[in-house]
């Protein structure tokens, strides 16, 4: 995911991460999340300030326990989203990591249309642009 500042036309910050799926129970899937990477082009600026959140409509915000460790979550079998809580230039911003997507027994699947995800034509990274300078 990279997010542009607007004012200056520019990018001023990165995140990677690898996401893997998993079955859980008859109604949950395990996500890991690993190898987390931030990129920014001023570290007093622009950066993460908490842990990856997790948003789905039956529990509602799980957190990742750490900014920079492994990430494993047990998310109900639902719609839900991915959320990276970032500082840009003092203004607080929960950039979307992937929006809406729906989870089942380990596979995701595009909301919008209901198929399942491909990473060809549905790539899981986003851009995210702020106004602030």
């Amino acid at each position: 995911m990279s997010v542009m500042s607007q004012p200056q036309n520019t990018t001023v910050l990165i995140y990677s991460g690898g996401i893997s799926l998993a079955p859980g129970d008859n109604i949950h899937t395990i996500v890991t999340i690993t190898n987390h990477s931030v990129w920014s082009t001023d570290n007093s600026l622009y950066y993460q300030y908490a842990p990856i959140q997790y948003w789905d409509v039956e529990q509602g915000m799980v957190k990742c326990p750490s900014m920079n460790g492994t990430c494993q979550m047990n998310v109900f079998d639902a719609n839900g989203w991915y959320e990276i809580p970032l500082m840009l230039n003092g203004q607080e911003f929960n950039a979307d990591l992937s929006v809406f997507m729906n989870f089942d027994q380990g596979t995701v699947y595009n909301n919008d249309f209901g198929l399942m995800f491909d990473p060809n034509t549905f790539p899981c990274s986003s851009m995210e642009t702020f106004s602030k300078p």
